[in-house]
């Protein structure tokens, strides 16, 4: 029996392609500046966007097979967008470039793969280390639901069908919620058919969740002060019902 011909990062793209407005969103923060760098850039989702309104992107990646996905992703486009973007395999909890930035994101979620204080505070330090005095650090994350109870899963959810190249599949998330850790571990289950045969694969994506006063004061000890925060992407304000916390923070000192 022939293999599926899908591997992880394709099967991650199929199901978290962003949220709405996030391209968007960046790309106009982001348009005049020289250098722009993308924490946890995936396969690329953001990066050829901004190469139209900068100088140069780099993207740091740290999965081996992510990063070939976005090498692949990128040599389909042409050379003039190709000399801007730069791809790096890299921890954002510690990482350096040769160019200061003027921007440094963290879309989707990505910071709530720290799964610790300290590794916050990490990514945050080496951010401020990396940015031009007064540069901005921006990033999105789920705004958390004081309900604990709201994560709790007695069994796995069909959370999309999806037809792609001749192939149907059929993603499963199972959620292990740990509250006291402000934990949640997510499991995609995916079961892909060609019509003939079936197959199975799975990743999972454990995330820290963090109140926004949380993140507020790992920012400050770091040298950033916030300077905006959205509720999303086409709302400029922020309350206890928001579904995102969307924060531009600015480079306040240097860090030792």
């Amino acid at each position: 029996m022939s293999q599926h011909p899908f591997t992880i990062p394709d099967l991650y793209d199929l199901l978290h392609c962003g949220t709405p407005g996030d391209t968007a969103f960046y790309r106009s923060q982001c348009d005049g500046k020289q250098t722009i760098l993308e924490l946890a850039c995936g396969t690329g989702r953001h990066l050829v966007s901004l190469s139209d309104v900068t100088d140069q992107v780099y993207g740091l990646e740290l999965s081996d097979e992510m990063l070939a996905r976005a090498q692949q992703i990128l040599a389909q486009q042409p050379h003039t967008v190709q000399e801007k973007i730069t791809l790096l395999q890299g921890d954002m909890r510690s990482f350096a470039i040769e160019a200061p930035c003027d921007a440094i994101l963290i879309p989707y979620n990505s910071l709530y793969c720290l799964l610790t204080e300290e590794e916050v505070l990490q990514c945050f330090h080496h951010a401020n280390k990396q940015l031009r005095d007064g540069g901005e650090l921006l990033f999105d994350v789920y705004a958390v639901d004081p309900a604990w109870e709201s994560f709790e899963q007695t069994e796995p959810e069909l959370v999309a069908v999806i037809e792609e190249n001749g192939y149907q599949i059929e993603i499963y998330e199972d959620r292990h919620w740990l509250p006291t850790e402000q934990r949640l571990d997510a499991t995609y289950r995916h079961i892909i058919h060609d019509g003939q045969h079936s197959w199975s694969s799975e990743y999972t994506i454990p995330q820290r969740y963090l109140f926004r006063e949380q993140i507020e004061q790992m920012l400050d000890a770091t040298g950033f002060q916030v300077r905006s925060c959205w509720g999303d992407f086409d709302d400029p304000t922020w309350d206890q019902e928001s579904p995102h916390m969307i924060i531009n923070a600015n480079k306040l000192r240097r860090r030792p």
